[in-house]
């Protein structure tokens, strides 16, 4: 599952904040909103898959679309235990130029190949 949220006011960043409860928002306090958005990308992984994000990037696909791609690197145990049904998320947050993040159109996840 992977869902996504552009952040691109000081207001939506002050809620987001509170909302998520996390501190690692803290070190994009200040962002210039007028020139930069951030984009909250969310991975779930299933049984003991152990998730790194990569990185961000955006490209242009057909019919002029802007696609992000989150890069994640995706670790399955390595043992032949039992697999639990626990669901992990994993959130990355990236800076975007205020632009890029108008014409954003969808995000893709693709694994890194390491």
């Amino acid at each position: 599952q992977r869902t996504y949220t552009i952040v691109q006011t000081k207001e939506d960043y002050q809620e987001m904040k509170s909302i998520l409860k996390e501190s690692f928002l803290s070190e994009y306090k200040d962002i210039d909103f007028a020139k930069e958005s951030l984009v909250l990308c969310t991975v779930g992984a299933g049984g003991r898959d152990k998730i790194s994000l990569e990185g961000f990037c955006t490209k242009f696909e057909g019919k002029g679309k802007m696609t992000g791609i989150l890069q994640i690197n995706r670790v399955p145990p390595q043992d032949e235990g039992t697999v639990t049904a626990v669901l992990h998320s994993y959130l990355g947050v990236f800076r975007i130029n205020k632009k890029d993040a108008a014409m954003l159109d969808m995000i893709r996840v693709e694994q890194d190949s390491r």
